[in-house]
């Protein structure tokens, strides 16, 4: 069935947009046709559209599907209905004109590659109640300067903001219990970062080729670092381990630059493993105890 430039389907008393005429450079979904309310953007409803430059989705929508918007290259704005609780795979996947957007209240989850590869995205605002970020949400958005994530944030998955080459500084909520898999990997410029003071794992490779981060404290909670995850992070000087039990993975290239050399400082307690991995890796040692006894 048609109405006017877009094409819909009915189910259980709903109206489901699946396609669009590719000509269409602006459009406005309905909030109802035939009486009934728009509820679903079907997936690939709008894939590929080159011509597409903006999108109004009225509030009725429940669901975008996955890549409904995907490869839509010139899509500079489209707003998100407050009616919407999940944002689905790929669902703007590779919009590299998509400079900024704001995200309803609504949302607690974006899913994988929700975002990846809007190249010009530069902000977004996360909203309090977002609860997860799938992987590689945000991977490759390559202008992305800065961005708040939520206190009700409570897991982000693997890659989900790797290839952020501007993104300078992130503070991890404390909700989050886990820094997964490359993370922030080839995040060129980030200069700071705070972990969350309950995590208890850092992944391998989180901050991997992260070579503009200058010093990292990770808190007592943290039971483990992973393999590479701070390797070739070439400006790192301070490295303070907080939990003397901390299970750092036994190779040096978990805290090294790309040659498996470290030139900072790992700050650890005596007898800790962090002394111990400094020790056997040739890595600068200072003890936190005899800075504790100074101060």
């Amino acid at each position: 069935m048609e109405y006017g430039i877009l094409k819909y389907e009915i189910f259980d008393d709903c109206v489901i947009i699946t396609e669009c005429d590719e000509s269409a450079t602006a459009i406005e979904i309905p909030a109802e046709i035939d009486g009934l309310p728009v509820e679903v953007i079907n997936e690939n409803a709008f894939a590929n559209h080159q011509n597409l430059t903006s999108a109004v989705i009225p509030d009725s929508v429940k669901y975008i599907e996955q890549f409904a918007f995907s490869d839509c290259i010139n899509l500079k704005s489209v707003n998100i209905p407050n009616s919407l609780k999940y944002i689905s795979r790929g669902a703007f996947f590779n919009c590299q004109s998509l400079e900024s957007i704001t995200l309803p209240e609504s949302i607690e989850v974006i899913s994988e590659n929700a975002f990846e590869e809007c190249t010009k995205l530069q902000s977004i605002n996360l909203p309090y109640g977002l609860i997860c970020i799938k992987t590689e949400t945000f991977s490759g958005c390559e202008s992305l300067k800065s961005i708040k994530l939520p206190e009700s944030l409570i897991y982000i998955d693997n890659f989900a903001f790797s290839n952020c080459w501007e993104l300078t500084s992130i503070v991890i909520p404390d909700n989050v219990y886990c820094i997964s898999y490359g993370i922030f990997m080839n995040c060129e410029k980030l200069e700071s970062v705070k972990i969350s003071k309950n995590a208890e794992t850092i992944s391998p490779q989180a901050f991997r080729n992260c070579e503009s981060l200058k010093s990292v404290t990770i808190p007592a909670g943290v039971k483990s670092i992973g393999l590479c995850a701070f390797w070739n992070c070439t400006s790192l000087t301070s490295v303070t381990i907080l939990n003397p039990e901390c299970d750092i993975h036994d190779d040096s290239a978990t805290f090294s630059d790309f040659y498996n050399n470290f030139n900072g400082t790992i700050y650890g307690y005596d007898n800790s493993t962090a002394q111990k991995y400094a020790e056997k890796y040739n890595r600068k040692f200072v003890s936190l105890n005899r800075k504790e006894n100074l101060s």
